[in-house]
C-alpha cells in the first residue's frame, strides 16, 4: 500500500454508485477524473458481496512489483490501453499497465424448493 486509504464512488456497470475503500494515491493516479475530498456524497453502501469491482494491474519494468487498482467507472476502464502508466509511490519511476479485469457479478440464489418433505409448510 502506497498511501492513505479513503472512500471513493465506484460506478458499477449497471450505473449504480457504491462506496469503496481503497488506496488514495493509486486510485487517483489510475482514475484521472477523481477529485480530492472525503466520503462520496450520497453513497451509503459498499458493493454487495456478489459484486467484485473491475480493476487494472500495473507493474514495474522488472516485474518485481505489481499494484492492483480499482477502476471507478466503465468509461475509464474502456479507455485503458498499453501506454498507460502511474507513478510508483513506493519506488522510483512509473508502473506500466499490464492487464485489466472486468467487473464480476455472481448470480444470486434463485427461489428453489427441492420438494422434499422436511417438516416446513
Amino acid at each position: 500500500m502506497a498511501g492513505s486509504l479513503r472512500w471513493f464512488t465506484y460506478t458499477s456497470d449497471d450505473g449504480t454508485d457504491w462506496a469503496i475503500f481503497a488506496d488514495e494515491s493509486n486510485v487517483e493516479a489510475a482514475n484521472p477524473v477523481v477529485g480530492q475530498g472525503g466520503a462520496p456524497p450520497g453513497q451509503n453502501y459498499k458493493p454487495p458481496s456478489n459484486l467484485k469491482p473491475r480493476y487494472a494491474v500495473y507493474a514495474n519494468q522488472e516485474g518485481t512489483r505489481t499494484v492492483r487498482v480499482p477502476i471507478l467507472t466503465p468509461g475509464i476502464y474502456a479507455a485503458l490501453d498499453n501506454a498507460d502508466t502511474i507513478p510508483d509511490i513506493d519506488g522510483n519511476g512509473t508502473l506500466a499497465f499490464i492487464r485489466k479485469r472486468p467487473e464480476v457479478i455472481s448470480p444470486t440464489p434463485s427461489v428453489f424448493d427441492t420438494g422434499l418433505n422436511d417438516g416446513d409448510n
